[in-house]
């Protein structure tokens, strides 16, 4: 496949699979490149002037969102309150997260209160050290 683009945007502006449809000369400001056909779904970047992935949506089911954590994870975070070594002030944090996520259909990953949560949830050492990171990640 050729791909025509800007040079100084790397906007795409066309692609053909015959180079004879290209124009010679290319009007000015523009390049071609010859790259392998796309899988579908696949995006022009700008920046590398190439097809790539599509970006991860940073929405997930909240079903999934709750399979992000081990089965150690979420049996600590759905007993909490049996047993816990938390203060009743970091109960009552972890109750509002959870109670929040009960009012949501979807878990948005960069929503403030889902990362500020989570991030919560780690410093309370209901998840594991570290595990914030993954558990937020697209």
């Amino acid at each position: 496949m050729h791909c025509i683009y800007k040079i100084i945007t790397g906007d795409l502006v066309s692609t053909t699979d015959d180079p004879s449809r290209i124009a010679s000369p290319l009007p000015a400001g523009h390049a071609s490149k010859q790259t392998v056909d796309p899988a579908p779904g696949y995006v022009w970047d700008k920046a590398t002037l190439n097809f790539i992935a599509p970006a991860k949506s940073p929405v997930v089911a909240k079903y999934i969102f709750i399979q992000r954590l081990t089965v150690a994870e979420r049996k600590a975070l759905f007993n909490f309150d049996r047993g816990s070594s938390l203060s009743v002030a970091q109960q009552q944090n972890v109750q509002a997260f959870m109670r929040y996520l009960d009012f949501l259909d979807a878990v948005d990953l960069t929503d403030s209160a889902i990362t500020l949560g989570v991030n919560y949830l780690e410093t309370v050492a209901l998840i594991g050290a570290g595990r914030a990171a993954l558990v937020l990640e697209p």
